[in-house]
């Protein structure tokens, strides 16, 4: 999977610096509002429960202004180590993967300036908000929102910290809340 993920980075890299080349006149006005962002989330720190979260993520959006976009985001969740006691029960441990669907939204909150030593830096707030689904037994398990804070360096690569929060609305799975790192390239 590492490997998947790390020749799709490397294919886009070179796939947006190749693009970059050619005007901008040539491409229709509906492909220049495309934005396409690959990313991966490998470190997290529970603040709620016990699990840790590792994400590997897909969007896709289009821009609806000079400093936001609307996103379709596919996110393959691995949890881990997740052991919840309560009264009722001696202790449940129980691992699983998800695969999070959301909509979400990109907001552009800062530009560096021209004149200054931040020209190339810019930073977003991004957000999601859907459901977690379980690849074993095809169903829905969670509702989840996700909210980040990502500094972009130059055109393409960010790197962003953020909060991960999974309802599960069951009594042998509690609710999860993460803060993460996370980075990757969105263009």
């Amino acid at each position: 999977m590492k490997r998947l993920f790390l020749t799709a980075i490397a294919a886009s890299m070179m796939l947006n610096l190749s693009a970059q080349r050619y005007n901008e006149t040539e491409y229709p006005k509906i492909f220049q509002k495309l934005v396409l962002d690959i990313g991966a989330t490998p470190f997290s720190v529970p603040i709620e429960g016990n699990s840790k979260i590792s994400t590997y993520n897909f969007s896709l959006g289009y821009q609806i202004g000079k400093k936001a976009d609307i996103r379709f985001n596919a996110d393959i969740l691995n949890q881990f180590e997740n052991y919840y006691t309560s009264p009722n029960t001696s202790g449940i441990y129980f691992s699983g993967r998800l695969v999070n669907l959301s909509l979400g939204t990109s907001v552009n909150i800062f530009n560096g300036k021209n004149d200054s030593f931040l020209k190339n830096i810019s930073s977003n707030l991004v957000g999601k908000l859907g459901i977690g689904i379980s690849p074993e037994h095809k169903e829905q398990e969670s509702i989840f929102y996700d909210v980040s804070f990502r500094t972009y360096f130059g055109n393409i690569p960010y790197i962003g910290l953020g909060i991960n929060h999974q309802m599960y609305g069951s009594s042998y799975k509690p609710n999860s809340a993460n803060i993460y790192i996370s980075f990757g390239l969105d263009f």
